[in-house]
C-alpha cells in the first residue's frame, strides 16, 4: 500500500498506530503479532502474489536459520545456499529479461522468458534476508525469535522501500516495554516527519515528475532538455527522501525508530560525500556485506579501487536490470575512485566549485538514471551541450500552474497567461526546491516541537497536502 494515499493516511496508518497500542496492553508478544499481521495485510493490498512470494522468502530462511543452530559445522554451506536462493529468486523475477535480451544480442539467439511481476520491495527484503543468514551464520542472531525474525522482516515501515535497517539495531526495539506505552512526544515528532514528507511528495515531487518526461529529446529545446533534467533532480529526491520521512515518521509513532536514510545529499562536495548521503542504508549494507569481505581498503590502492567499483556496479544493476544502470554504477565508481586519487588537492578548490561540480555531476548521473538508455542519454546531452536553442513551451509552463497556484494567482489578481508570471512560477518552483534541500536542516535531526502552533501547522499543511494528492503518484523506488 502507498504511503501518499487517502486510504493509507486516513484509514489504515490511524487503525495500524491505534491496534499497536491496544494490543500493547495485553502485552509485548501481542503487540508484535499485531505488527506482524498489519504488516503483511498492507504488504498484500498490492498484491497476493508479492504476499505470497515474501512468505516463501521467509520460510526458506526460516529452514536455513534452524538449520544452521543444529548443524554448526555446516553454517558455511548453509550460508551459501541461502544466498544462492535468494540472489536466484531476484534474478528470475528481475534480472532474467535482461539476461536474456544479453545473450539474443550476443548470440543472435530468440530467447523470450516469461514476464513476471515483479514483487513489491523484492530487491529491499533480499538483502535484509541475506544480511540477517550472514550475521546469523557469525552467530549474532542466537538470542532472536521466530516471532523477532519475522517481525524484523515484514515490519512494513521499512518493507517496501527500505532503510535497509541492521537487524541488531531493530529487534532489541521490538523486546524494550518502554516502547509498549504511548508517548505523547514521539508520537507528535512521527506526525510532523510523515507530513513533512508527504509534502515532499504530494506538491513537489509530483509536480516535478510531469515536467520531468513533458517532451522527447527531439521536441525539447536544449535550455527544456536541461530544465527537465533538473526536473527529475528535485522529482527524485523529493520523491524518495519525501518517502524516507514517511516511513521514519510512521514508525515513530510506533515508538521504534529507523536508521536516518537521507542527510542533505544534494549539499554534497563530492561523489563519495553525496554517497555517503544518499540511500544511506544501502551504501553502509554494501560496504559492511560486500565492500569490507572484499578486504576493503587493507589490500593496497589497486584492490581498494577495485572493490569500489565493484560495489557501484553492484548498485547499479541493484537499481535496474539494464545496460543503462550497469554503466551509472560504472561512473560512479570510477568518479570515487578518481576523487580517492586526487583528494590531496582537493583542499586547493573553493568549496563553492566543488559543489557546483558535484551537482552538475549529479544531474548528469540522474539523467542516465532515469532514461536507462545509454543512446538516449548521449543524445540529450549532445544537445544540451550544443546549446541551440532556448526556447521553452507554453506547456512546459504550465506543469507547474497547478490548482493550488492557479487559485493562488487569482486571489493575487496576477493573469497567469502572462509570460512573466509564468516564469516566475517556474523561478519558485526551481528556486525554493534548490533552497529546501540546500538551507532547512535535514529533517531527521531536526527537534519536533509540542506546542499549539506546531500542531495548528502541521493540521493545516496535512491538509494541504491532502488535497494535492495525485491519482498515480507511485514512488520511484517502488520499482526496485
Amino acid at each position: 500500500m502507498q504511503y501518499s494515499t487517502y486510504l493509507f493516511i486516513l484509514v489504515a496508518l490511524p487503525l495500524t498506530v491505534c491496534g499497536y497500542y491496544l494490543f500493547a496492553r495485553l502485552g509485548r508478544k501481542a503487540a508484535n503479532l499485531f505488527l506482524i499481521v498489519a504488516s503483511l495485510c498492507l504488504y498484500a493490498y498490492g498484491g497476493w502474489k508479492g504476499l505470497l512470494w515474501l512468505c516463501v522468502s521467509i520460510g526458506v530462511n526460516s529452514l536455513l536459520l534452524s538449520a544452521m543452530k543444529r548443524w554448526k559445522k555446516g553454517t558455511k554451506a548453509l550460508l551459501w545456499l541461502g544466498i544462492v536462493f535468494h540472489v536466484g529468486l531476484l534474478f528470475v523475477f528481475k534480472y532474467l529479461n535482461f539476461a536474456a535480451q544479453t545473450v539474443n544480442l550476443v548470440l543472435h539467439t530468440a530467447i523470450y522468458p516469461p514476464s513476471l511481476a515483479l514483487p513489491l520491495g523484492i530487491s529491499f527484503f533480499t538483502f535484509q534476508q541475506i544480511a540477517y543468514l550472514v550475521d546469523a551464520s557469525q552467530g549474532q542472531r542466537e538470542g532472536d525469535s521466530f516471532l523477532d525474525y519475522v517481525l524484523y522482516v515484514v515490519y512494513f515501515p521499512k518493507l517496501i522501500m527500505g532503510p535497509i535497517a541492521p537487524a541488531e539495531d531493530i529487534i532489541p526495539q521490538f523486546h524494550q516495554e518502554s516502547r509498549l506505552r504511548f508517548r505523547q512526544e514521539q508520537f507528535s515528532a512521527g506526525i510532523q516527519q510523515f507530513t513533512f514528507g508527504l509534502f515532499k511528495k504530494a506538491v513537489l515531487a509530483d509536480t516535478f515528475a510531469s515536467a520531468a518526461v513533458f517532451l522527447t529529446m527531439e521536441e525539447a529545446s536544449a535550455l527544456e532538455l536541461i530544465l527537465m533534467m533538473l526536473a527529475y533532480t528535485f522529482q527524485i529526491y523529493f520523491d524518495f527522501s519525501g518517502y524516507s520521512d514517511m516511513a521514519l515518521g510512521f514508525s515513530r509513532m510506533l515508538n521504534i525508530d529507523l536508521p536516518m536514510n537521507f542527510d542533505s545529499p544534494y549539499k554534497a562536495l563530492s561523489i563519495r560525500d553525496f554517497w555517503k548521503r544518499w540511500h544511506m542504508s544501502l551504501t553502509a549494507f554494501l560496504t559492511r556485506y560486500i565492500y569490507f569481505p572484499l578486504g576493503g581498503s587493507r589490500k593496497g590502492k589497486a584492490r581498494t579501487y577495485l572493490n569500489t567499483i565493484i560495489v557501484f556496479l553492484i548498485s547499479g544493476l541493484w537499481h535496474g536490470a539494464s545496460f543503462g544502470f550497469v554503466l551509472w554504477g560504472l561512473l560512479n565508481g570510477l568518479l570515487s575512485v578518481f576523487e580517492r586519487m586526487t583528494e590531496q588537492y582537493r583542499k586547493y578548490i573553493p568549496k563553492v566549485l566543488q559543489w557546483l561540480l558535484t551537482f552538475g555531476v549529479i544531474n548528469v548521473l540522474w539523467l542516465l538514471f532515469q532514461n536507462g538508455s545509454t543512446t538516449e542519454w548521449i543524445g540529450r546531452l549532445t544537445k544540451i551541450l550544443a546549446f541551440a536553442d532556448t526556447n521553452i513551451c507554453s506547456g512546459f509552463y504550465e506543469r507547474f500552474l497547478t490548482p493550488e497556484i492557479q487559485l493562488l494567482l487569482r486571489l493575487l489578481r496576477l493573469d497567469m497567461g502572462l509570460l512573466w508570471v509564468r516564469r516566475a512560477v517556474l523561478g519558485l518552483f526551481y528556486g525554493g526546491s534548490l533552497l529546501l534541500c540546500l538551507v532547512p536542516e535535514n529533517t531527521c535531526r531536526r527537534e519536533y516541537g509540542m506546542t499549539a502552533r506546531s500542531a495548528i501547522l502541521t493540521a493545516l499543511l496535512l491538509v494541504f497536502c491532502l488535497t494535492c494528492l495525485s491519482k498515480n503518484a507511485v514512488f520511484v523506488y517502488n520499482q526496485f
